[in-house]
């Protein structure tokens, strides 16, 4: 319970005493001493300006004491912040060990402001802030910040070299009210009420241990008169960590002179940079960049480069040696910094790439060295200047080029010091080239991305942090760094925040992706983003939001003409995203849901997007998508298709791929961003480099290009450059015109312009101008988030145009704070909409306002196109979305309930049972069950219900005639649903389920198996063997062995050891053999060689498989091996253990001897060098690629959308990494894996191990593939853990063939992607056929389908034909088709079942946008088939 406001009021009166009391708690440091500082974002930051360690330095010179700041943004004091890609509880690990590293002997504690953000987002539960029930909990209050402060203090004691600590509690500071001069910020009173509540266990706290408490307040500190301290109300500013530092030394009885608190002498400024320059090495230290690959699961391929990070310790030691000796008033021991550059030094020029460009185009060279190096990304201004950011340090800072720095020693310097560059470049007299190049900006780490702010400063993401670079100083480098949020991941340094993008709402928007993991303290909320998200920053009302979330690597945004979002992404291979408000997409964190690309088929990887509007272009290209294949050095080009056009219409999008841009087999050139420049034309920024490869190639390798970089422009051959003016300074008149300018320069550095302008002279320059729908939607845009009248985006949603009401609904959902109850119908109107783009954005507005009005109007208009997924996944998210504050209001009101059982039902099948769970059960308090089981609360309880519900809804099922017997089997199955999904069940005697094994139905039978296994009754095991031992009902036998194992105890064993006789049926011994290996080892070892003497070789390989998955049995066989089995079944052994990664090595080193090969280390290093060397006297790619299809590697690797999903897409191999990788990823495929391709070991309850590549989630399994084809649910509810277990391609996979085979399969891998014969670019071609029996409409029944892949060129060998004479291939048409269709070897072909008329293989017919299939009866005598088609795009698997 909380305390009321006269408490709140008495505590805030005491403060002027408590202060006085601890005044005289005076902390004194001595030399030895090793001060932690630890918190959330108020420690975190001190990092960046050092006045607090100001303060304890000169209150004792002198003195040898550490200090080591592990503050961390959005951290619990257990490390929630910490735990990177494990359970949240496992951040308590990194904690220890990043203890471990400090040894503190004194504690100084900050947290506070994390939790009360924590709180205060679950809350809101404002979907943008992104709360996470599943993988954070219910649970955010005080009481649970006091039990974690207690631990914490444990962790810190013992990690102490003596087990003393001397602890400091630091209580959060207030959240200010900025609104005076800052409107748009939040009311802080809710806030500050949260966050006393949270000063106040943390000063009971400190007067249970005797402790200093420092109240976080630094406005009202004797003698400081600070009117803001903070630069948003949360974070403190320079001024605020000064005043704060007196105040903290005020409080601890050190000197402190008020009067001179916001002044800095030359001696206090040269220890502050002394202490920051110490801080920076041991961030490097305590929280490195690429941690994945350093010590995280890729530590195979990067782990050698640990060794790299403990050279950072006597780097601190040696910085914090000097900053100890100025306090004492000595000189710097150390050089200074390097002095700051304003022009980067001349290299010699770089050979031009061959470039082979669209006929009618050119690309010309717009910048490179010494106007420009490492071109990261690229962002324009309205002054029609290029700001670049730029990295030579990426992909990891080097200690070794830090400690040359610190020696002076420039015959060492390197590049990778974290001294990374934004450079301004200016073409000054307009002909297409730059003259002119600046560096704005240094010292910053890894910036990923930039946006010019138009009044001489820039945005910048780098590192964990977004910054605020403003104010040129005399040497013209931007003097002022503010940062803006902080606490973004860097465990991947290709995944850190990048591609800042200003949209057309005026916001920022910028991602992180896949590997990155970050908690970021923001006025409005804690948001926590575990994967890739898109983040859109509001800097007038400083709120930061997750805009939608997923991708791999997403590193491409841009709108169209209607304000919708695309993504691209440089690690997927799925073209063109579609990211509308709240779309999940592969692969999301956690997601039970995620919606796919709208680029059918499969791609090479995307960097990069654009969307062409210029006068320089024809018609045609208006509107197209440019984006970068940055591994086959090419610049592709898409159209596309509106959905909501076509007579069946849909809300989304398709795209189709045009003619490549520009492409070139030169390795070094990489184009990674593209932008529409004023002049028209398309800029290119070019990495410049022949090592992409991040983590799988050595972040040391001498290849890697440190310096190199250039931008190039495409335009029409022959055509001049623009004519364009400067925006800055223009009228807003002048500016409005511009908006629908058909340059996208102009029309995007105009809207850039006027949100220059203060809220009543943008709100009056619009007023008058907004006439037309066009203008009307601009209008929209500029005041989003500017004004607090929704009463003309009202207006907007009874336009006649489409558009108009999805941008008006958009920006409702935006400004859902003040949308009124009253609105609520009007925007619930909208969700009839003929159009379906429309009623998604409907949607997702009512999702963000929230109300229980809107989400019922959610729940009472569901979709009914099972064809539109995009519409679909809109409506399942905003009614998750939605859930809770429907759900409260119905058990506040429980009268609400009637008529709206069906929605409850609807709503329980799809939320999370972490959020509907308590609420059901309050819900079902004093209800019944009747005996039809009427209503929806059977399911419900099986979903979502306790204890108490489960075990009355078994009592009844166990009661005779209490429920009729349809009503018994739902009863059942909910306590199936309840046992297998959540691991609930009831409680009392659950033997009574044994009556259920007598029923006549086969459902309760079944349910009787599986609750009788999950709820371990030995009772039922007589039962249970009984259906184990049949033959007729496999399915009824699975569940009864799987019972069996669950069960185990020695009924289970008695069983078991029957079964398994040899009089038994083979596949119930089999079954028997796999649950002894559990429960009764000895038994499972005797009876194995008889029954694998009977199993054929795929029967040997998948039991093996099952045995293998129980870990303790494993290691039994991997330590003594049976001896006397036969040839062919070590065989099998062995081929099953190299298909279980890094679990299985053990394995195969015992059996490697026992099928007569060679155990022991390989060389893979001289392998590696003598194939290399191999290659480069010759070889035989044409060759290779057949003995790709007959080594079966398309069954794991897709190449053009055609194969397997078990290993990664081999679609631009070739054109992307060096040879040598190549070599090595096949020889010793655990040192190199790609991003979502990771194995893992999934432990269960029973003891069993599953191995598989996660595929994705739902509430409650995670789908994993253990195998080529194959996918399995993995229940949560009884994984007890999660471990990567590396490649799931066994090594030494290609060593049984020859020399020359194996060379030219090297050499096919090495051209995979580059121009010629083994470009796999376009999808125009059929590469995936699934072969029959019969033709299309045939009655007579086929055999088991056959799926087969041709060659990249499309033909499809008659040696790989599997001896079926029809085949089917699908393809999509993004509109009507206007091109023929080609046939070679084939004798008749049917579109959609409807025979084809041909002559000399080509059919005229047309097919409409869409998907369809292809059939064809390949000619036998033909050595070939292959089907093209230039207008559509076949589709893989």
């Amino acid at each position: 319970m909380r305390p009321s406001l006269r408490s709140f009021l008495t505590l805030s009166c005491l403060l002027a005493s408590a202060l006085t009391v601890f005044a005289e708690a005076k902390l004194t440091l001595q030399d030895g001493d090793r001060v932690l500082l630890i918190g959330d974002v108020l420690i975190e930051r001190e990092n960046n300006f050092g006045y607090l360690e100001t303060k304890m330095r000169r209150e004792f010179p002198g003195r040898n004491f550490a200090v080591r700041n592990l503050g961390y943004s959005g951290d619990s004091p257990l490390g929630a912040s910490r735990a990177s890609f494990d359970p949240v509880a496992k951040g308590v690990d990194s904690l220890k060990m990043q203890l471990a590293v400090v040894k503190p002997t004194v504690a100084i504690l900050g947290y506070g402001m994390a939790a009360s953000l924590d709180e205060l987002t679950y809350r809101k539960n404002d979907p943008v802030l992104n709360p996470d029930p599943a993988r954070y909990g219910l649970d955010h209050s005080p009481a649970k910040f006091r039990r974690e402060m207690l631990q914490l203090m444990d962790l810190i004691t013992a990690a102490s070299p003596d087990g003393k600590v001397r602890f400091v509690f630091v209580g959060p500071i207030k959240h200010e009210d900025l609104r005076a001069s800052r409107p748009g910020l939040p009311n802080p009173a809710e806030h500050n009420a949260i966050l006393a509540e949270y000063e106040k266990v943390l000063r009971e706290l400190a007067v249970e241990k005797n402790a200093p408490f420092v109240a976080g307040e630094w406005q009202q500190t004797a003698g400081i008169k600070l009117a803001q301290g903070t630069d948003n109300g949360v974070h403190l500013n320079a001024r605020g960590y000064r005043a704060l530092a007196t105040s903290f030394a005020q409080q601890l009885g050190w000197k402190a002179d008020a009067s001179q608190w916001d002044k800095e002498d030359a001696a206090q400024a040269s220890l502050r940079e002394a202490i920051l320059r110490k801080n920076a090495l041991f961030f490097h230290r305590s929280r490195p960049a690429n941690y994945t690959y350093i010590f995280g699961f890729r530590r195979g391929e990067q782990g050698r480069n640990a060794v790299e990070i403990p050279k950072f310790d006597p780097l601190v030691d040696k910085a914090e040696a000097n900053a100890i000796g100025i306090s004492a008033g000595k000189p710097s021991t150390l050089p200074p910094e390097p002095k700051s550059e304003t022009q980067l030094k001349k290299l010699p020029p770089l050979p031009r790439p061959d470039f082979k460009v669209e006929p009618g185009l050119e690309i010309t060279l717009f910048a490179e060295n010494p106007l420009l190096e490492k071109p990261v990304h690229m962002s324009w201004d309205t002054l029609g200047r290029l700001w670049v950011a730029t990295s030579n340090t990426y992909p990891q800072v080097n200690p070794d080029d830090l400690g040359a720095l610190m020696e002076n020693n420039a015959s060492k310097f390197g590049p990778s010091t974290g001294n990374d560059k934004i450079i301004l470049l200016e073409d000054t007299n307009k002909d297409g080239v730059a003259e002119s190049s600046r560096i704005i900006a240094d010292k910053l780490l890894i910036p990923a991305g930039v946006a010019p702010d138009n009044r001489g400063g820039c945005f910048v993401g780098a590192s964990t942090e977004l910054l605020h670079l403003t104010k040129p100083g005399e040497d013209g480098l931007l003097s002022d760094r503010r940062i803006v949020f902080s606490g973004f991941g860097t465990e991947d340094t290709h995944h850190i925040i990048h591609t800042l993008h200003w949209g057309v709402d005026g916001r920022l928007y910028f991602h992180q992706t896949i590997y990155i993991h970050s908690h970021i303290e923001t006025p409005w909320g804690l948001i926590r983003a575990n994967s890739g998200a898109v983040f859109a920053y509001d800097p007038e009302r400083e709120r930061l939001e997750v805009h939608s979330k997923g991708l791999v690597n997403a590193w491409g945004q841009q709108e169209d003409l209607a304000g919708q979002t695309f993504l691209t992404s440089g690690a997927d291979g799925n073209g063109i995203s579609w990211g509308f408000p709240g779309a999940v997409l592969n692969a999301t964190e956690g997601a039970r849901r995620t919606i796919s690309s709208i680029s059918p088929g499969s791609y090479p990887k995307f960097c990069g997007l654009e969307i062409v509007q210029s006068p320089l272009f024809g018609p045609e290209w208006q509107g197209n998508a440019i984006t970068n294949d940055f591994r086959a050095h090419r610049i592709v080009r898409f159209a596309f298709n509106d959905f909501t056009a076509d007579a069946k219409a849909k809300s989304g999008y398709i795209t189709k791929a045009q003619t490549d841009l520009v492409r070139t087999s030169d390795a070094s050139f990489r184009p990674i961003g593209v932008a529409m420049g004023p002049d028209g034309g398309i800029f290119i920024a070019d990495w410049t480099n022949p090592i992409i490869n991040h983590g799988e190639v050595d972040f040391r390798d001498p290849r890697r290009n440190k310096q190199h970089g250039r931008i190039w422009r495409i335009a029409p051959t022959g055509s001049k450059p623009i004519a364009w003016q400067p925006l800055a300074g223009q009228k807003p008149a002048a500016l409005l015109a511009k908006l629908t300018s058909p340059n996208r320069w102009e029309f995007e550095q105009a809207r850039r312009e006027l949100l220059l302008l203060d809220q009543a002279s943008l709100q009056k320059a619009v007023s008058g101008w907004a006439k037309d729908e066009v203008a009307r939607r601009h209008a929209a845009w500029l005041l989003s988030g500017r004004t607090d009248s929704t009463s003309e985006l009202l207006a907007m949603l009874k336009s006649t145009d489409a558009v108009t009401v999805q941008v008006a609904l958009r920006e409702l959902g935006k400004a859902n704070r003040l949308v009124q109850p009253s609105d609520v119908p009007a925007l619930a109107a909208t969700l009839k909409h003929a159009n379906p783009r429309v009623q998604l954005e409907a949607y997702r507005a009512l999702a963000r306002v929230g109300t229980f009005a809107s989400a019922d109007a959610i729940l009472d208009n569901l979709p009914n196109n099972p064809e539109d997924n995009f519409l679909d996944f809109a409506a399942w998210t905003s009614g998750n979305e939605v859930a809770q504050t429907w759900f409260k209001a119905i058990v506040a009101q429980p009268d609400l309930l009637n008529g709206r059982e069906a929605k409850l039902d609807r709503l329980v099948k799809t939320a999370d049972p972490v959020v509907s769970g308590p609420h059901i059960q309050a819900l079902f308090k004093g209800r019944t069950i009747d005996a039809a089981g009427s209503g929806p609360w059977i399911e419900l309880i099986g979903k979502a219900g306790g204890e108490a519900e489960l075990t009355q809804l078994f009592g009844l099922l166990n009661k005779e005639n209490a429920l009729q017997p349809a009503a018994r089997v739902r009863a059942a199955g909910a306590l199936v649903d309840a046992a297998l999904t959540r691991n609930v069940r009831p409680t009392g005697e659950l033997a009574a389920l044994g009556a259920l094994f007598q029923s006549d139905n086969r459902d309760l039978r079944l349910a009787a198996v599986r609750l009788s296994g999950s709820w371990k009754l030995a009772s039922s095991v007589p039962e249970i063997a009984k259906l184990a031992g049949q033959e007729k009902d496999p399915a009824a036998r699975d569940f009864a062995f799987k019972a069996l194992r669950d069960i185990g105890q020695q009924a289970s064993v008695n069983a078991l050891k029957t079964l398994a006789a040899d009089a038994q049926p083979l596949s119930v011994q089999r079954g028997a053999l796999i649950g002894l290996s559990v429960h009764a080892p000895v038994e499972a070892l005797k009876v194995l060689p008889t029954i694998f003497a009977q199993l054929k070789k795929n029967e040997a390989v998948s039991t093996w498989q099952e045995l293998f998955t129980n870990a303790a049995f494993a290691a039994r066989l991997a330590k003594d091996f049976p001896k006397g089995l036969t040839p062919e079944t070590y065989a099998s052994a062995l081929q099953a253990a190299k298909g279980s990664g890094r679990t299985g090595k053990a394995l195969v080193d015992v059996l490697t001897p026992l099928t007569g090969g060679k155990a022991g280390e390989r060389d893979y290093n001289a392998e590696v060098n003598s194939m290399v060397n191999a290659l480069k006297r010759g070889a035989d790619p044409v060759e290779g690629e057949i003995v790709y299809r007959k080594s079966g590697c398309a069954l794991c690797h897709a190449i053009g959308g055609a194969g397997g999903k078990l290993g990664p897409d081999l679609s631009s191999i070739g054109a992307s990494a060096p040879i040598d990788y190549i070599v090595e990823s096949v020889i010793n495929p655990a040192s190199k894996i790609k991003e979502g391709y990771h194995g893992f070991a999934f432990t269960m309850k029973d003891g069993s191990v599953l191995t598989g590549i996660p595929a994705r989630e739902t509430t409650s399994d995670i789908i994993i593939r253990p195998g080529p084809g194959v996918e399995l649910p993995v229940s949560k509810a009884n994984l007890v853990k999660r471990e990567n277990i590396g490649s799931l391609m066994p090594a030494g996979l290609v060593d049984g063939l020859e020399f020359v085979p194996k060379r030219s399969l090297y050499a096919f891998l090495g051209e995979i992607g580059k121009p010629g014969p083994f470009d796999t670019s376009k999808n125009n071609v059929a590469r995936a056929w699934t072969f029959q029996d019969q033709p299309p409409g045939a009655l007579a029944k086929s055999g088991p389908p056959a799926t087969i892949y041709s060659l990249i060129s499309g033909q499809l060998l008659k040696e790989f034909n599997p001896g079926r004479l029809y085949a089917e291939a699908r393809f999509t048409a993004s509109a009507a088709t206007t091109k023929p269709l080609l046939l070679t070897g084939v004798k008749a072909a049917w579109i959609d079942g409807k025979p084809l008329e041909l002559k000399d293989g080509k059919s005229t017919v047309v097919v409409a946008a869409g998907n369809h299939s292809l059939a064809v009866e390949p000619d036998l005598t033909s050595p070939y088939f292959k089907a093209q088609w230039d207008d559509v795009t076949f589709l893989g698997d």
